[in-house]
């Protein structure tokens, strides 16, 4: 499986004001499928971390570990020469920057998922016919709850605070005061809420917690994914 990283999610990893649960979420995924970067990345991230450098967000000694940290994530990028003419279709027909335009052109040309933090960005991948970013993040959220809940196991409450759920009883049902992903739900819930029900889903049956069952139950207060107890 194969998904495609931009520099928004990666940047989150080592700027500490910029991480959130979405982004440790995309961290996890280094270990469940290929993970690409074009090769602007190169160029792009190191630069974000300079900015935030010259803005005293970081010191300099932090952003040269970052640098070499990053080398050792093992992401994959990409040897494709840039076609110019694709990238800047997408960028007009998307209303995106070339810079963005070639995370979208690398995802569509692998068929693969695209993780980004950017709104536009993320509403581009959403609107891919192809449903590629669709498919490979449930695949990736599925492998994931799979692999969290082998690490935590048997304690699923422990597993579900620790990633910032907040579970609570609520009358006999398992319910999850906080969302990790709910800037992204807001902008695309069915997507995000289906993940997220996947990603339970598998972490409940690793568990092997039989008499529970994830089920969607939107709501504006807390997560749209609820436990209830199955007959």
């Amino acid at each position: 499986m194969e998904l495609v990283l931009d520099c928004s999610v990666t940047l989150a990893w080592f700027l500490e004001d910029e991480r959130s649960a979405f982004s440790d979420a995309a961290f996890d995924l280094l270990g469940e499928a290929d993970c690409w970067v074009p090769a602007l990345w190169r160029l792009e991230f190191p630069n974000a971390l300079l900015f935030a450098e010259r803005k005293r967000r970081i010191d300099r000694n932090t952003r040269l570990d970052a640098l070499d940290r990053a080398e050792q994530l093992g992401l994959r990028v990409d040897p494709v020469p840039v076609d110019m003419r694709m990238v800047s279709a997408i960028a007009e027909r998307r209303d995106l920057t070339t810079y963005d335009a070639a995370y979208l052109e690398l995802a569509l040309r692998h068929a693969s998922g695209l993780v980004t933090l950017d709104r536009g960005l993320a509403d581009a991948a959403a609107a891919d016919a192809g449903g590629g970013t669709r498919r490979s993040l449930i695949a990736a959220a599925t492998r994931l709850g799979r692999r969290l809940a082998a690490e935590a196991r048997p304690d699923l409450e422990a597993l579900l605070s620790e990633r910032g759920y907040e579970p609570f009883d609520d009358d006999g049902v398992l319910r999850l005061r906080n969302c990790p992903f709910h800037r992204l739900a807001q902008q695309h819930r069915e997507l995000i809420c289906g993940m997220n029900l996947c990603l339970l889903s598998s972490a409940v049956a690793q568990v092997g917690q039989t008499d529970l069952a994830a089920r969607l139950d939107p709501a504006d207060d807390v997560c749209g994914v609820r436990l209830h107890t199955t007959p």
